[in-house]
């Protein structure tokens, strides 16, 4: 009895060992397989959250479409495209006509293949006139009359009795 219990208490003890081992190596096991479920899952919630911020932004773009809109069309009032200054003569003789003056445009030679080049169009411009109605007419063409954006960037005025003219050179911007 003696030998054959002792061995069936050893046998019994490993089997407790082992089974306590087992245990314990599933236990690690399951807990790493939990700690990288849980670090998904929290990677998930960030994304679902930064979407959901993204979604925000959209949606009040597009929220904000119809003044973008209202903006975008008073931009190409401003800034014409390229084929639009075609019709840049004809305002400045509107303005002109409008400030008693008598003024005439001619655009420049840019010297390169493409006109201008980077949405600007050298131009020259010559007005007759008196004093006050020159200066009326620079302002309007220069501040207040939309449908052109434009820049003098020299002049030269001279007195021819009692008439005045203005000869200036400038930029037109375009699209």
């Amino acid at each position: 009895m003696g030998p054959n219990l002792n061995r069936q208490l050893w046998i019994g003890f490993s089997m407790i060992v082992v089974s306590i081992g087992l245990a314990i190596g599933t236990f690690y096991f399951l807990i790493g397989r939990i700690d990288t479920a849980v670090a998904q899952i929290v990677a998930d919630r960030a994304l679902i959250i930064q979407q959901s911020g993204a979604l925000g932004v959209v949606a009040q773009l597009r929220q904000q479409a119809p003044r973008a809109a209202v903006y975008q069309a008073a931009l190409d009032k401003l800034l014409p495209a390229q084929d639009g200054l075609i019709g840049f003569s004809q305002w400045i003789a509107g303005i002109a006509s409008r400030n008693e003056v008598v003024a005439s445009v001619s655009f420049q030679d840019s010297g390169s293949g493409a006109p201008g080049g980077n949405g600007q169009e050298r131009f020259s411009i010559t007005v007759n006139g008196s004093v006050n109605n020159i200066i009326a007419f620079l302002n309007d063409i220069e501040s207040k009359e939309p449908g052109f954006l434009l820049q003098l960037s020299s002049f030269d005025f001279t007195n021819q009795g009692g008439n005045y003219q203005f000869i200036g050179q400038g930029v037109l911007f375009y699209r």
